[in-house]
């Protein structure tokens, strides 16, 4: 169940894109980081707004033109929801456009090496289980499979 403060949140968020009426500008605006209001809602993991959101986007027949957008590092809001740990926003997401899980950010990693490397290993496996296919790029050469026999030989250690 939501809670009183997520409710109110929620339909301020829907207010707002109700006033722009059809002009859903602010829905794909970036800030001085880049951040669309998605980036930022799948950062805190506010399923709630990540879903309101979308769903403006698919009225405005736009959808793609939001969830692929990348901001200055390059992250999609699935790298910012993987990051952080967010599975409900990353199940969103994968869920509305599974190609997401193929953006690399400037630093060359891929939403699944961002969650493996945090030990999000529920994110790791949703990305790995939910998409055909799934970048496993990672920074300075490695990629998630390096990182997998690293955990794994740790675990043995």
């Amino acid at each position: 169940m939501l809670q009183s403060s997520t409710i109110k949140t929620v339909r301020i968020v829907e207010k707002i894109l109700e006033r722009l009426s059809g002009h859903h500008l602010l829905l794909y605006r970036k800030n001085s980081d880049g951040d669309t209001a998605l980036h930022i809602a799948a950062r805190l993991g506010l399923e709630d707004i990540v879903r309101v959101l979308i769903e403006s986007a698919k009225g405005d027949f736009c959808l793609k033109r939001l969830t692929r957008k990348v901001n200055r590092e390059s992250d999609s809001a699935l790298h910012d929801a993987a990051r952080n740990g967010h599975l409900g926003v990353v199940r969103l997401l994968i869920q509305e456009d599974r190609k997401l899980a193929l953006l690399t950010n400037s630093a060359g990693e891929s939403p699944l090496f961002l969650a493996l490397e945090r030990n999000y290993f529920d994110i790791t496996r949703e990305l790995l289980d939910s998409t055909e296919k799934c970048s496993l790029a990672g920074r300075r050469g490695m990629n998630a499979l390096h990182l997998a026999v690293i955990y794994l030989h740790e675990g043995m250690s």
